[in-house]
């Protein structure tokens, strides 16, 4: 029985992702087929090869997915295919199930974002209506900086193939991150992270903070509902949501696994292989889903702050004592960066105390963080 590992890009969590996969298909009796592409003709040919047994493994290969979907046997979804990688259309569908949302709308030029501003309040947000990995995406805190942010996002769109340009009110509150399953339409949370940056570094920690705990029935039930408004049916979710004023607003909804470190910490938290789950799904197993436990861990992506060619990079001897601890760093001796684009230097993901929650988790990954020293030369 095939597997397709459909990939769009040649992303670090993409790649780590299919090695993963890779290893427990030989457990499974099940050959895994590896594409990376963007040409639709020869997704669906590779598809048909594996009778639509398709795992994707980042946005863009949700996108082609989704377009297959009524082929799967488990359907990814059952609804509009769009909805999944067009964050307009992604944001309507929230909107008409009566899910909280920010304001938004299209914008052409300028004007129409001083309109946007002027209706709605600064900060505000530019993005492109599609793309992934907040490519064009920027914070508007005032007209002056307008222009600017609207042509990154601009030229981020024209890169999709979709020029178009929304703009979103800013939601001002607790970043969280849910990775979650939907099985035959039934959504099961798995972690329900603390996130946000710190820095140079994004944390994602689980449990939740004191403050956020009163509310965590509240986010499941925002993105159980957003699932379902989206029509997924058989998949692997990583959302993102902020607790506002008003309760749970959706950022955005992610039909895919999490990148980077994040199904580390996905099975070190609960107790279950997200990546094992889907092949079982694909291969047409009954799947039962285990009750998730609730190990504390915490999770970091770091940016690599510094520009130049890359020398080395220290890690002291004594930062990963717990083998269950994980480092990955992207970036090698020789090549050259550019902080400015927000390149990353690797991840991390740490097992936690019995006991912890985020408010111990979030300083000591930021700790560990700062002790990773990226050494460039000009």
């Amino acid at each position: 029985m095939r597997v397709l590992l459909l990939a769009g890009g040649d992303s670090p969590s993409a790649q780590y992702l299919r090695t993963w996969a890779e290893r427990l298909c030989s457990a499974m009796n099940l050959q895994p087929i590896y594409l990376q592409s963007s040409d639709t003709a020869a997704i669906e040919a590779v598809a048909a090869l594996a009778d639509y047994r398709i795992l994707p493994l980042d946005d863009a290969a949700v996108a082609a997915t989704a377009r297959l979907s009524a082929r799967m046997a488990r359907p990814l979804l059952e609804g509009d295919p769009e909805s999944l990688y067009d964050k307009l259309g992604q944001r309507l569908a929230l909107v008409r199930t009566g899910l909280l949302s920010p304001p938004f709308a299209l914008v052409d030029g300028a004007g129409d974002v001083r309109a946007f501003g002027e209706r709605h309040g600064y900060p505000l947000m530019l993005k492109p209506s599609r793309g992934t990995e907040s490519r064009g995406v920027s914070r508007v805190d005032g007209e002056a900086q307008i222009e600017r942010a609207l042509a990154w996002a601009r030229s981020a769109a024209r890169a999709t193939g979709v020029d178009r340009v929304m703009a979103e009110g800013y939601l001002d509150g607790p970043d969280v991150a849910v990775e979650s399953m939907v099985i035959d339409g039934v959504t099961t949370h798995l972690t329900i992270s603390q996130s946000g940056w710190n820095g140079q570094v994004w944390q994602a920690a689980a449990p939740v903070g004191s403050a956020l705990r009163p509310h965590l029935g509240a986010i499941g039930e925002a993105i159980a509902r957003a699932n379902s408004a989206l029509g997924l049916r058989w998949a692997a979710t990583s959302n993102e949501l902020r607790v506002t004023a008003d309760g749970p607003v959706i950022v955005e909804i992610n039909a895919r696994l999490g990148g980077g470190c994040c199904e580390d910490a996905v099975r070190l938290h609960s107790g279950i292989d997200r990546i094992d789950l889907m092949l079982r799904m694909l291969a047409g197993e009954e799947i039962r889903l285990p009750v998730p436990q609730q190990h504390p861990v915490v999770q970091a992506a770091m940016l690599a702050g510094v520009s130049g060619r890359v020398q080395r990079i220290e890690v002291p001897d004594d930062l990963f004592a717990d083998p269950d601890d994980i480092l990955h760093l992207y970036l090698a001796p020789g090549r050259r960066i550019d902080a400015r684009g927000r390149q990353s230097l690797g991840w991390m993901v740490l097992r936690g105390r019995d006991g912890e929650n985020a408010e111990q988790l979030l300083p000591r990954a930021a700790g560990y963080a700062r002790r990773i020293r990226l050494i460039t030369s000009e």
